[in-house]
């Protein structure tokens, strides 16, 4: 797979293999031993039609490492919708793209890509990670290949979006906008100790 962001929408065949996996879930974990206590974002994904996922996480807990990687792409050219494309090289071969909707999900998205990290769980419709938190899951680095900056547009859109649909106008959503994603991220770089 080539570094880099996506903007052109991903073509996917009807193969179940090719279909974005829909997030039933997403949560935030802070630990000591990973992050240094910061808050890592959780996706709990529906697998279930994915078995070879499965096997991949619980073939991974043996593993001290895997080489996973990833890019951002757009799914569709007129909805809001991102894919993290991710591709396992080791300890097995494997692809599969997670849809994120922008507009309900923008906080998870600027956690993980601010973060460069995130939390995989697979999982089946209804799971939350109050119900499943000894359910093995992984670790997947998500480095910058080009997307943060894209994503700052994309965020501060989106972000004005949402403070106009509060009852601001466009002139105070626009000033507004900025000072909600500093507040924002500063509440999600707090550490535990």
């Amino acid at each position: 797979m080539s570094l880099g962001w996506h903007r052109e929408s991903i073509v996917f065949r009807n193969h179940h293999h090719s279909r974005p996996l829909e997030v039933v879930s997403d949560a935030a974990i802070a630990t000591q031993q990973l992050g240094h206590g910061r808050l890592i974002p959780l996706l709990i994904i529906d697998t279930s039609e994915r078995p070879d996922i499965d096997e991949l996480v619980r073939v991974h807990e043996h593993f001290d490492s895997g080489d996973c990687s990833t890019v951002w792409s757009r799914l569709d050219k007129k909805l809001p919708q991102l894919g993290l494309v991710c591709e396992f090289s080791r300890p097995s071969e494997l692809s599969f793209v997670i849809r994120l909707d922008v507009t309900t999900r923008s906080g998870i998205i600027d956690q993980i890509v601010t973060g460069n990290a995130v939390y995989f769980q697979p999982g089946r419709t209804g799971d939350r990670l109050a119900t499943t938190l000894k359910n093995p899951r992984l670790l997947i680095q998500v480095p910058d290949t080009g997307f943060q900056r894209e994503w700052e547009r994309i965020f501060l859109r989106q972000s004005i979006r949402h403070l106009r649909s509060r009852g601001m106008s466009r002139k105070q959503a626009k000033k507004a906008g900025p000072r909600f994603i500093e507040e924002w991220r500063r509440l999600g770089q707090l550490q535990i100790n």
